[in-house]
């Protein structure tokens, strides 16, 4: 690839294939949430009145925002193994709200999941990205005829998100220690401002500040100035902050002002009990019990029956109930009957 194509491209997967190898893994964590992010704006609007699926939903939400906070250095691998938890939990409705119902978010989890790797391998990330554009597919209208094709828009935001992460890795940025020497330090002291609020809009004023201090970059004074996307990350605010004060500022800070993924904030995840084969939760006292019970250990209720639809099964081997569209059993993996 090309300085040019790199410049103009609109493929993130190439983009990513090209350079994931030469990137930190911090910065190949934040541009794969910002693609989950997207990935789950369109999954708010997509079926959203299915039962259970805005808990499901969540879960992903509360993912992301560990995955974001693992990569600025404020949680550890616990948070990150509760971020793949929560994905693998996502495409199944919590029992307390439809026993063995599915939430339909299983190309979303997948690439929250992959995103969630530790290491991060280029490989991995590539494939995540990929894992991304698949859920987005899914989200793709349906009419024939539909247009503008809403991928087109998907796949050049995510290219312009990792330009804006990476940069123009043809052009390697050397910060002059004069730019940092400048004003007892203004220049530092703008950029862990900006930093520390989240305010991305405010870069512009960086641009200022360094333009003050003797720097003539045009690439870094006419990035800072862009409309943007900016994100963390932006790989011209990483030159002034340096790491490990990026990461006291941000254990630090506020909310970064960015629009959330959904209408509204989400409300804390709901975690998932932790169900082996068979178990049943009763819908009268919602205790959870064991699958060889018939009868409520509580309250002595009837084991409910599955609310199966046209097409619907029961496994033979743990009791659960599939959707007709499967062919293995979403708990236990036994084989459908003939």
């Amino acid at each position: 690839m090309t300085e040019a194509e790199w410049l103009a491209h609109d493929d993130p997967v190439a983009m990513l294939e090209f350079v994931a190898g030469h990137t930190s893994e911090r910065k190949l964590r934040l541009f794969l949430c910002a693609c989950c992010s997207r990935v789950l704006q369109g999954a708010a609007i997509h079926d959203a009145n299915k039962r259970g699926r805005f808990e499901c939903l969540q879960m992903l939400v509360s993912a992301v925002k560990a995955l974001e906070q693992f990569a600025d250095g404020l949680a550890g691998p616990k948070a990150l193994e509760a971020a793949r938890r929560l994905a693998k939990d996502a495409p199944y409705v919590p029992a307390y709200i439809d026993y063995g119902g599915e939430s339909g978010l299983d190309y979303e989890a997948d690439a929250v999941r992959e995103a969630a790797a530790r290491p991060l391998t280029p490989e991995g990330a590539v494939s995540a990205c990929r894992r991304a554009l698949l859920a987005l597919q899914k989200h793709r209208p349906h009419a024939a005829g539909a247009s503008p094709d809403p991928m087109i828009g998907h796949r050049r935001d995510m290219a312009r998100w990792l330009r804006e992460i990476v940069g123009n890795p043809f052009r390697p940025v050397d910060v002059d220690p004069a730019w940092l020497a400048w004003g007892d330090g203004a220049v530092a002291n703008v950029a862990e401002s900006i930093y520390e609020r989240g305010s991305f809009g405010e870069l512009r004023f960086l641009a200022d500040a360094l333009e003050d201090a003797g720097c003539t970059n045009a690439d870094v004074l006419d990035h800072l100035r862009s409309q943007g996307p900016h994100v963390r990350g932006c790989w011209a605010l990483d030159l002034f902050v340096e790491a490990p004060r990026r990461f006291a500022l941000a254990a630090a800070s506020p909310e970064p002002e960015q629009e959330s993924p959904l209408a509204e904030p989400p409300p804390p995840a709901q975690p998932r009990p932790q169900l082996r084969p068979g178990d049943w939760f009763c819908p009268g006292c919602e205790t959870h019990n064991f699958a060889r019970r018939d009868a409520c250990m509580k309250c002595h209720a009837a084991r409910p029956a599955p609310r199966l639809r046209p097409g619907d099964w029961v496994c033979a081997g743990c009791k659960a109930h599939n959707f007709a569209r499967r062919q293995t059993c979403h708990q236990c993996r036994g084989a459908r009957p003939s």
